[in-house]
């Protein structure tokens, strides 16, 4: 391994000898006689070592020294080795203060400088070395925390899986029967009074939130299995847009190719993943806007964005998204998303989100193309 040294002296006869001196024994040598040209290298270049004079003619060495300490304080340190011609205890006190690693003192022997010169070279191979070994024990906890918030995590939603299940079928029978008590109501109720209408519609509205949610929970409970055919993946989201509760204030765009684009997926499965999609684009147009859903076929891949000019998201929402049980809806259980990650990470997919508060978001889905004629 090849060690970097920075050299200063401003007795350029003398630098250049100790410059030759270290370059004979294999080091790396940059030489220079000022402290301002060497504090732009210290920023811009690592040195295992730096020696210099006390005595510079722009800066005492010592100050040199406490800018690159400055400079380093959040990476690598250099080992510093301070030379000096004056024979006192007052210097090495105050190289010492300004974070020195070692001194000289002039005159001394070129085996006696190459000598400390090593010792201080041994010093900085060590601290790279703790350094490196610091380094791969956070790496190593940090791996280790992370297995251990995934498997407490998991522990969780297995028992929140098998919970929703029984709990989910359970709750099937009284929605249903709410859902076609209101349809009764809604049919067979004649009424001009505006405040019962109002009621009935909050009561429908409300039953289809409390479908979708029991939706969630028992897609979530249930192991993701396939019945994959070729479709038009253009029908899914026509079907998705056509099935959607969407207000009248939310315009939807569709910019679909009339050849259509053709992928081996799970029908049902789709229009699921586009439903959440609008569901989701929704909920962040409280004031209305428009929702634009563009399909495209690529050269092996269908791609699918649907783009919304809603709240847009933060930066932990976004990385958070599609995260079981994660919302920041004040209806829902947060299962939406991550049931989408799901559905196309089976399909063999992908699926990635950009968004800016205040903006919109943008979802894309890439889906291999089929190839099948």
């Amino acid at each position: 391994m090849s060690y970097k040294i920075l050299l200063l002296d401003d007795d350029r006869l003398f630098l250049k000898s100790l410059e030759k001196a270290l370059k004979r024994e294999g080091y790396e040598v940059k030489a220079l006689d000022n402290c301002r040209e060497a504090i732009k290298e210290v920023e811009s270049e690592f040195y295992e070592l730096i020696i210099t004079d006390v005595r510079m003619p722009d800066m005492n060495g010592l100050e040199f020294i406490e800018h690159v300490r400055e400079i380093q304080k959040n990476g690598d340190q250099s080992q510093v080795m301070v030379i000096t011609g004056y024979a006192s205890q007052e210097v090495p006190i105050k190289a010492v203060k300004a974070q020195a690693s070692d001194y000289i003192t002039k005159p001394f022997e070129t085996g006696e400088f190459l000598r400390s010169v090593k010792k201080n070279m041994e010093i900085a191979g060590l601290e790279k070395e703790k350094l490196r070994y610091t380094q791969e024990l956070e790496e190593s906890n940090r791996k280790l925390r992370e297995a251990r918030d995934l498997a407490l995590r998991n522990e969780r939603l297995s028992a929140i899986g098998k919970l929703a299940s029984g709990v989910g079928h359970e709750l099937k029978n009284p929605l249903t029967n709410i859902r076609n008590s209101v349809y009764y109501l809604q049919n067979y109720l004649n009424t001009d009074e505006p405040e019962v209408k109002e009621y009935i519609e909050t009561l429908s509205m409300e039953t289809e939130v409390a479908e979708r949610i029991l939706s969630d929970l028992l897609n979530f409970s249930k192991a993701t299995t396939l019945a994959r055919e070729r479709i038009n993946i253009c029908d899914p989201i026509e079907e998705a847009v056509r099935t959607s509760n969407i207000p009248q204030d939310i315009l939807v765009e569709s910019a679909l190719p009339d050849e259509g684009c053709f992928v081996e997926a799970d029908y049902d499965k789709m229009k699921q993943v586009f439903q959440n999609l609008l569901s989701n684009s929704v909920s962040a147009m409280p004031d209305g806007g428009t929702i634009t859903i563009k399909a495209e076929c690529k050269e092996n891949s269908v791609e699918v964005k649907l783009r919304d000019v809603g709240t847009g998201m933060n930066k932990e929402t976004l990385e958070r998204l599609f995260e079981p049980l994660y919302t920041t809806k004040q209806k829902g259980i947060g299962l939406g998303m991550s049931t989408v990650r799901d559905i196309i990470k089976h399909h063999k997919g992908e699926i990635s989100v950009e968004s800016r508060e205040g903006e919109g978001t943008e979802f894309t889905v890439k889906l291999p193309l089929s190839q099948s004629l």
